[in-house]
């Protein structure tokens, strides 16, 4: 698309864009397959993104998913999206976007610098958000024991001198998902394709959070390990790996009885609170 070459030579570009259908708001699907649905295809629509302009969106959230009449997703909200280098060549560390739906490693104190690996959990904590709060789980018989954990899981900071920091909580969020982590995960009985897909996609960000450490294993299970971490790690750096896991759900055969929005609602900070505003600095 020309314009993406327009805009990597233009320092400041002011753009309006007007779409020709009428957005709703993710939090308003009617079915869990239109979620997912949604989703997956502000997944594609990113993919695309990055692989023709090598830029990364930066502010993925629930706010910048909309889905059309017909039920087709679209990402909105590009105004922070950013190639991953400077023009001098240096690699872009600025911290940004919405702090609940950011990645657990950018919310650290020393955050890396900004990656496709960020944005692809970015999409994953979206899911997992709204599945919790709108979609009955194993966690919706007691809703002070949802409130708390997505509080911990997506709201929990620290203040040190004017600037906040998280993610771990998020970070072990993810790491309930690894194979051996033998901690509870959330269940959805209703709907064991959003099961599945959550568990897989959970398991795959927390890949870069969960390495190998030699000498807490047996040398021949720590080679194997480490030959599935590095295996893990080159798909998450591909957002086709995550995208191959919203199809899959689609191969089979839909649950019956797809309805959204049966589940207690947690109350929750809003998204706008002093701890979660966008474009947080470094």
């Amino acid at each position: 698309m020309q314009w993406f070459e327009t805009m990597s030579s233009v320092r400041n570009w002011h753009s309006r864009l007007v779409l020709c259908h009428i957005g709703h708001d993710l939090v308003s699907f009617a079915s869990v397959k239109e979620l997912i649905t949604v989703v997956r295809d502000a997944l594609e629509g990113y993919k695309f993104a990055y692989e023709q302009a090598g830029v990364h969106h930066r502010d993925i959230s629930v706010g910048n998913i909309v889905f059309t009449t017909i039920g087709e997703g679209i990402l909105l909200d590009w105004d922070t999206r950013q190639s991953p280098m400077n023009t001098d060549g240096s690699w872009h560390n600025k911290r940004t976007g919405t702090w609940i739906f950011m990645a657990a490693a950018l919310l650290q104190k020393n955050p890396p610098c900004y990656s496709l690996a960020d944005d692809l959990e970015s999409i994953v904590h979206v899911l997992t958000w709204i599945a919790l709060r709108y979609i009955r789980n194993s966690f919706s018989d007691d809703p002070g024991d949802l409130s708390d954990t997505m509080a911990d899981v997506y709201c929990k900071y620290r203040e040190v001198k004017g600037v906040f920091y998280g993610g771990q909580e998020k970070m072990d969020w993810l790491l309930r998902f690894t194979r051996n982590s033998g901690r509870p995960k959330v269940e959805f009985h209703d709907n064991p394709s959003l099961q599945w897909l959550i568990w897989q996609a959970s398991a795959l960000c927390a890949t870069r959070y969960d390495v190998p450490q030699q000498g807490f294993e047996e040398p021949i299970a720590f080679e194997v390990r480490k030959t599935h971490h590095a295996a893990a790690l080159a798909a998450l750096g591909r957002s086709q790996a995550l995208l191959n896991d919203f199809e899959k759900v689609f191969d089979g055969s839909w649950p019956g009885g797809d309805i959204s929005k049966d589940s207690p609602k947690p109350e929750t900070p809003p998204l706008s609170s002093k701890a979660h505003r966008r474009h947080q600095p470094a």
